[in-house]
């Protein structure tokens, strides 16, 4: 076949816009999700140097942050980005890939979720945040969104 394929950079360039639409089936009442994250490790022409030359350069690590229904088990939302990002500043971008109209009962997450931004994004959504509190949590002034729920929670 004669078909015109695009070069990798052009690919590249492409991917970083890419919409992925993860398909779901609509529940009847409000959603349980759970949050998380993991890392994964980037291998490539610098970890072959790394092993035969030794430790010269930063490995390359990524995180992928997840929002799973608890009751049906499936994927809800999904984002990469580096490692240098917190987990507590991807949640509102996580929670905007959700439908507005689907009501959400309760996120769970760990306790490197317990920041201000994703307490003002789940009171956004009308949302209950279950989160283990940090080590030396205080509490919060009650002027900033979320603190209410951020201190009961302590």
């Amino acid at each position: 076949m004669d078909w015109r394929v695009p070069h990798y950079s052009t690919l590249s360039r492409r991917e970083k816009n890419l919409g992925i639409a993860i398909p779901y089936r609509l529940r009847s009442g409000p959603l349980h999700l759970v949050i998380g994250s993991t890392a994964l490790k980037v291998l490539g022409e610098g970890e072959w140097k790394v092993r035969k030359y030794g430790a010269d350069k930063r490995r390359v690590l990524h995180k992928v942050h997840l929002v799973i229904d608890a009751d049906s088990h499936e994927i809800r939302a999904v984002e990469m980005t580096v490692h240098q990002h917190g987990d507590g500043e991807i949640v509102p971008g996580l929670l905007a890939q959700l439908p507005d109209e689907e009501p959400i009962g309760v996120i769970s997450g760990d306790s490197a979720y317990d920041t201000r931004r994703v307490y003002e994004a789940s009171v956004s959504r009308q949302a209950n945040w279950v989160v283990p509190r940090r080590r030396k949590g205080k509490p919060w002034k009650v002027r900033t969104t979320g603190a209410t729920a951020h201190n009961e929670t302590l």
